[in-house]
């Protein structure tokens, strides 16, 4: 178990073990927009996200066409939300570059639900409406494959963690969900995702075999993104689902955290963790890496490995003065 312990001269707001700086507006922007199967979840998604950030202390607005999507725009947000998404003629060109830009330049946050893996899907992936955006699905992670896109709506299914991380503290395991499972296997993954959640299999094909239904990325400078196949069902959003819903607070949280001034690390990171730990000012740590955990320091002043900090034959680690975001 791993403890972290930041000083800042700034108020934070805490949430169990996710502490997010708000000293500045954070601003999620929720698109919606669908020109293929249209889950009919805009509204219910909206609220959902809403009442998140009242209580949080978050700004949310709502997209159903594209026209937030210039880099004016955009500057003033910290995440994107594409929520139950789907098709290949949403945005046209500037709006994706502007998405580019958010991502790879801003270092701005992108969150997708469900059907957002059926939007503008990767030119490797089965079937039609492919290759028109392929940054987008290399962004996201991932692609659902077609003929058969996924289990029946109302399949039941055993989801179990594969990783510890700040997403999953508050959620229990394993978790037994009725859901349209995603099929991965005709479709596309990136290789840099890390699935922190699976599903058990959920039939006798080869595209049944366990399979994730979450994952994380962090991209080089900072950017981070999460995506879940699931949310099919309107009940997700409006209270059937309440694992479901403290899943996404829980990702929302991680996704807009902020650098904190100083850090402190002790403890160990298990085989399995994969963490960017950032820092306006200094890291200072003596934890201990474990083989098979994926590390990365990042500070602006400094970084203090001290007594007892040791990183294990089989972890990958790294401690740089790069600065939040780099």
């Amino acid at each position: 178990m791993m403890t972290h312990s930041m000083k800042s001269p700034f108020l934070f707001i805490v949430f169990l073990i996710l502490a997010i700086r708000l000293n500045a507006q954070i601003n999620v922007l929720h698109y919606d927009e669908t020109t293929g199967f249209d889950h009919n979840t805009r509204s219910q998604s909206f609220n959902l996200f809403t009442t998140l950030g009242n209580a949080a202390g978050y700004n949310v607005t709502q997209d159903s066409d594209g026209s937030a999507f210039t880099i004016n725009n955009l500057a003033n947000y910290d995440l994107v939300i594409f929520s139950n998404t789907s098709g290949s003629n949403g945005l046209n060109a500037s709006q994706k570059d502007a998405l580019e830009w958010f991502v790879d330049t801003k270092g701005g946050s992108l969150m997708g639900i469900h059907a957002a893996s059926d939007t503008y899907r990767h030119s490797s992936a089965n079937g039609g409406n492919t290759g028109q955006w392929d940054w987008f699905a290399e962004t996201l992670g991932g692609s659902v494959q077609q003929n058969p896109n996924h289990t029946s709506s109302n399949h039941v299914a055993t989801i179990t963690d594969l990783v510890v991380h700040p997403i999953l503290e508050n959620m229990s395991f394993p978790w037994i969900k009725e859901e349209e499972y995603y099929y991965w296997e005709n479709g596309y993954l990136h290789n840099d995702i890390v699935p922190i959640f699976e599903v058990e299999s959920t039939g006798n094909n080869s595209y049944d075999e366990a399979r994730p239904m979450g994952w994380v990325k962090i991209k080089d400078n900072g950017a981070k993104v999460f995506y879940t196949a699931l949310g099919h069902k309107q009940g997700n959003f409006t209270g059937d689902f309440p694992q479901f819903e403290q899943l996404v607070e829980d990702a929302v949280l991680w996704l807009i955290e902020k650098c904190p001034s100083d850090v402190v690390e002790t403890g160990t990171y298990n085989s399995g963790t994969t963490l960017l730990i950032q820092s306006e000012n200094y890291i200072s740590s003596d934890a201990i890496v474990a083989s098979g955990a994926n590390i990365d320091y990042n500070a602006s002043s400094y970084v203090e490995l001290k007594s007892g900090f040791s990183a294990q034959f089989g972890a990958v680690f790294m401690a740089r003065v790069d600065g939040c975001g780099n």
